[in-house]
This record gives structure tokens, sequence and C-alpha cells, in this order.
């Protein structure tokens, strides 16, 4: 019975060490800070964002882990537009429109969130449904990103035919933007 009661104190010891001053492990965390990684590697170091993030918030990621994950950005970019692509499927589809016209022009997603007597939803289920899409677009695409990462991860923003058009040769790579043929409200949604 003694053995029990050490060992309970042993584990209850290692939870509050874990909770408290352990390091956080960098499984999955990449993924979750990676657009912000992105927008930080604009003007720090590798080296610089590792320090930062082990200094003050105890979340232990490697320079290497880092630079490889900018390497591999399209997989991480990719990864982050599935987390938005739902609720740009559902407000889209409430204003009859396709990611492009709205995710890409701030300023066309506010004409449109400003628009909601012609919405195309069903019931208040629907309603609230559309109101966390909208809101989900607003945090996590529009303030948490800036343009230069949001850019970057339009690429995987599907076109008419439900394919994403990738960095080379689309009209959302990092090349010249061209205007869409779409209407955004009553304004022309032109990048």
């Amino acid at each position: 019975m003694n053995i029990n009661i050490e060992l309970k104190e042993v584990g209850n010891d290692l939870k509050i060490y874990a909770e408290k001053e352990a390091e956080f492990s960098a499984r999955g965390v990449i993924d979750e800070l990676f657009p912000f990684i992105y927008m930080a590697s604009k003007r720090m170091s590798t080296r610089a964002i590792s320090r930062w993030l082990q200094e003050t918030h105890k979340i232990k990621l490697s320079p290497v882990t880092i630079a490889k994950a900018l390497r591999e950005s399209d997989k991480h970019w990719e990864e982050y537009f599935e987390t938005i692509a739902p609720a740009a499927q559902i407000f889209g589809n409430a204003h009859d429109a396709s990611m492009a016209d709205f995710l890409l022009d701030p300023n066309a997603f506010c004409v449109l969130r400003s628009n909601e007597k012609k919405l195309k939803f069903s019931g208040e289920e629907g309603y609230h449904e559309y109101q966390r899409a909208a809101e989900i677009i607003e945090q996590d695409w529009f303030q948490a990103l800036d343009e230069r990462a949001r850019e970057e991860c339009s690429q995987f923003i599907p076109d008419e035919t439900g394919k994403h058009k990738g960095k080379t040769g689309g009209e959302h790579g990092r090349g010249k933007r061209k205007q869409i043929g779409r209407m955004a409200g009553s304004a022309v949604v032109e990048l």
C-alpha cells in the first residue's frame, strides 16, 4: 500500500512539473504556429524565433525544425487553409460567391458581411453557422494573417472547378493578379 501512495506522489509531482516547468514539445505545435513563424521569419532568424519561443513560452522548437517548416511551407499552408476552408465554403454558399471573391480582398469580405439581407441558408441554425463561419474568416484569415501570408496561403483556394491553382501559372500565385469576374454585393472584386 505504501508503494501506491509513493507512486501517486511521484505522479502528482510529475504532473505539476509538466504543467509549470517542463518545456512544451514540438509534436504538432509547428503546424499550429506555422503561419506566425512564417510572418516572424520575415524579420527574425530561425535561431531568434526558436530562442523567443523557448524563453517566452517554454516551447522547444529547434532552428532546424523551423527552417525545415519554412522550406516545406506549401504543406503547412495547405493544412492551414484546410482549417479555413469549411468556414469559407459556408460563407461563400450563403452569398453565392466563390472563396476567391472574398478571401483575396478584405473589402469584398466586408461588403458581403454587411449585406446580410440576401443570404442563402436554412433557419436559425443556418444563420448561427453562417455567423460562426464569418467570425472564423475574420479572425483566423484577415486578422491573424498579414497580406503576404494570405497571399502564400491563397494558392490553396479552389478555382471554379474545385482545384487549387498552386504557385506557378495561377492567377492567385506570386505573379500579378487579375480581375475576378464575379460580383460581391454590388461591387466588382478587383485584385
